[in-house]
């Protein structure tokens, strides 16, 4: 077994990093500014923790394409095949909706109401064979509801994972040179993110062939991290300077970065972006460190990034039924609304709050419910061992 120790740092950077995914699906003041970068943040993460030891043996391998398969497969197909079972149901009590009066309705002001989704448009009940099929599309890693819309990035980041494992498997075979590997190595992630790019150009993003792409670049500026982040800590001004450039960049550059579509305005913004809000959160990071209730809280959500992830529309969807019942909107219109309801100030709070509380909640359940299976199951072994 590889030891894996963790690193309070890198956990409070993704409790930041899945707070801001939260606050930008909730339609913040700052979701223009979040969207620069905060996916970003995560590929830069999981390549940190891709080490030399998991090419170099056959052992090391194995055990890396399994904890992939444990930590990104298995969530995508659990959430998004339980998402289909239930698909049907989730119509029937209005989560979903196929009323056509649901467009036009939900295009108008309300009570200050506005549903940014109603372009998502109507969603249709499942048949059998249509059930069967999309089981069959989220076991082939392909497929996601509505609901399990952000497990894209599980998908995306699985790929880039076995993609870099096979990169570096097979440099290291052929490439004895060290300083060739390297320059090999960067070339190859330089090729793949100007394919990205291509793909972007022609407006192709077919299982997220694009994104995964563009994407892999950052996985990459995370293993450079690894390797050489002792240095970078050390220069304290990296995190003042990076902010300031973004800041630079978002008051020049108009278009937002959308990952999950492989959209970027240009090569240079995308890697800007990406390493300037990197080095900024990384820095902030270690600043929340010195303060142990906000450590233990960002830390917290960095261990449980995935449940947050997967369930937060559960908390928006406790909202939305709040501003229905405040606002006297038909709940059969309203609740289907998808991601949120914005138009009143101070909205997203609520949503941010629902939308990181829930899943940990249902988090904490399971992990009691966990416990208390194994330790059960340890207390019968060990009695079947005594008698």
């Amino acid at each position: 077994m590889i030891d894996r120790k963790r690193d309070i740092i890198l956990d409070i950077l993704k409790g930041i990093a899945i707070l801001f995914m939260v606050l930008g699906h909730a339609a913040s003041p700052i979701s223009r500014f979040i969207y620069m970068f905060h996916m970003a943040l995560f590929f830069i993460c999981s390549g940190i923790f891709f080490k030399e030891k998991y090419y170099n043996t056959t052992d090391g391998i194995k055990y890396f394409i399994v904890s992939r398969i444990k930590r990104l497969y298995i969530p995508f197909v659990l959430w998004n095949g339980f998402l289909v079972l239930i698909h049907n149901f989730l119509l029937s009590v209005n989560i979903y909706t196929n009323n056509p009066e649901f467009i036009n309705f939900t295009k108008n002001y309300y009570y200050g109401i506005l549903n940014q989704a109603s372009s998502c448009g109507l969603i249709q009940p499942y048949n059998l064979a249509e059930i069967i099929s999309k089981i069959l599309s989220v076991f082939c890693f392909v497929g996601e509801e509505q609901l399990g819309d952000t497990t894209w990035f599980l998908r995306v980041l699985f790929w880039i994972s076995i993609i870099s494992l096979l990169i570096h498997v097979i440099l290291e075979k052929l490439v004895k040179n060290v300083k060739l590997f390297k320059i090999i190595r960067l070339i190859t992630y330089i090729l793949l993110l100007f394919i990205g790019f291509l793909f972007q150009k022609v407006g192709m993003n077919t299982y997220s062939i694009g994104t995964i792409c563009s994407c892999s670049i950052l996985y990459y500026l995370g293993i450079l991290y690894g390797l050489y982040k002792e240095k970078i800590n050390k220069k304290n001004y990296i995190g003042i300077i990076s902010f300031i450039g973004i800041l630079v960049l978002y008051f020049n550059i108009v278009q937002n970065t959308d990952l999950m579509c492989n959209k970027y305005h240009s090569i240079f913004s995308f890697i800007s972006n990406s390493v300037m809000g990197f080095l900024f959160i990384l820095s902030f990071s270690r600043f929340i460190s010195k303060f142990n209730f906000l450590s233990n809280f960002f830390s917290y959500m960095g261990k449980h990034t995935i449940s947050i992830l997967l369930f937060h529309y559960i908390g928006f969807k406790m909202v939305i039924f709040i501003q229905i019942w405040l606002y006297f909107r038909p709940i059969y219109y309203f609740l289907a609304s998808f991601r949120n309801l914005t138009g009143i100030k101070g909205w997203w709070i609520a949503y941010t709050v629902m939308g990181v509380i829930i899943p940990l909640i249902i988090s904490f359940i399971w992990e009691k419910i966990k416990n208390f299976v194994i330790n059960k199951t340890d207390f019968s072994h060990k009695k079947q061992n005594i008698i």
